[in-house]
């Protein structure tokens, strides 16, 4: 199996990660230090750092996702964790 080739966590098809839009922030510098997301198809996101494309990216499901979105919105140590508080 293809090291672009994943289990989707939320409905346990394939994926081929190659044909995921990378989402990067449009405040990312010059010298591309930033964090690239791509939305599954269950739900769930693969992020990457893209200073380092040839390594796989991390896998989460919606579930893991939500949580984590609603700890920055909630979550005064998580919110500092990131420099929002």
């Amino acid at each position: 199996m293809s090291k672009n080739i994943i289990t989707d966590p939320d409905n346990c098809q394939l994926v081929d990660l190659s044909d995921l839009e990378i989402v990067i922030s449009e405040f990312s510098g010059p010298n591309g230090n930033c964090i690239g997301v791509s939305a599954l198809p269950g739900g769930g996101v693969a992020i990457c750092d893209t200073t380092k494309p040839e390594e796989a990216p991390q896998i989460h499901s919606k579930a893991s996702k939500e949580a984590f979105v609603k700890g920055l919105q909630s979550d005064a140590r998580l919110q500092a964790a990131f420099g929002l508080a």
